[in-house]
């Protein structure tokens, strides 16, 4: 009996062990169970965080494309605005370089004026003066009489009509000299001129050197 009362106690404790161990079995698959939830919650939230920071890597990458494109379209369009600023500042150099050389003609056409104009009145005067003193001038001819500058009426006459042809387009015979063409220097009336530009025949009627319409100029004698 003392031996069963024995194995007994032993039986029991030996069952409470095993309650114990299978209590601490079942805490630990709790915990195992748990952290393995756990464990997914955390893989989730981490595939859901890099998604959102790939979603958002790549709206920044493409808001850094479009920049870069536009910044590429600025500079493209700079690069042709400076292209373009270059030509104009080019024109204008020209341009202002043509109207220094247009200033200087002009001034030069005004000087040849203002000496054709003195010599066309100094004649025209000596040609009055001539024609006063005609009628009391000794000979028989007063075609070759002289006046107090020793020109003839004849040779005042001459004078006056070389000038007159001097300031009369040699094309018509009959208008004044309105425009010259650069590249020769020849002076026209106007309607010859374009009269020429109009038939398509550029050329100059005196020397045959071809013109532009830019190199028709006004003059004013």
């Amino acid at each position: 009996i003392l031996h069963l009362k024995q194995v007994t106690e032993k039986l029991s404790a030996e069952r409470i062990n095993l309650e114990h161990q299978a209590k601490n079995a079942n805490q630990i698959a709790l915990a195992a169970r748990l952290a393995d939830n756990a464990r997914v919650r955390v893989m989730e939230e981490f595939h859901k965080a890099k998604n959102a920071m790939h979603a958002s890597v790549s709206g920044w990458e493409a808001k850094c494309s479009a920049i870069r494109a536009e910044k590429n379209a600025i500079e493209s369009k700079m690069l042709k605005q400076h292209s373009i600023m270059s030509s104009h500042a080019a024109d204008l150099a020209a341009s202002k370089e043509r109207c220094d050389e247009l200033a200087t003609e002009m001034t030069k056409l005004e000087r040849e004026k203002q000496e054709i104009t003195e010599l066309l009145s100094i004649a025209q005067t000596e040609a009055a003066d001539a024609r006063k003193n005609a009628p009391s001038s000794s000979g028989p001819s007063s075609g070759s009489s002289t006046n107090a500058g020793g020109f003839t009426v004849d040779q005042l006459n001459t004078q006056v009509s070389v000038l007159k042809g001097r300031l009369t387009c040699p094309v018509c015979n009959h208008r004044d000299k309105k425009c010259i063409l650069l590249r020769c220097r020849h002076m026209f009336c106007r309607e010859c001129v374009d009269i020429n530009i109009k038939n398509r025949s550029r050329k100059c009627p005196a020397c045959g050197i071809r013109f532009d319409t830019k190199d028709v100029a006004d003059v004013w004698l």
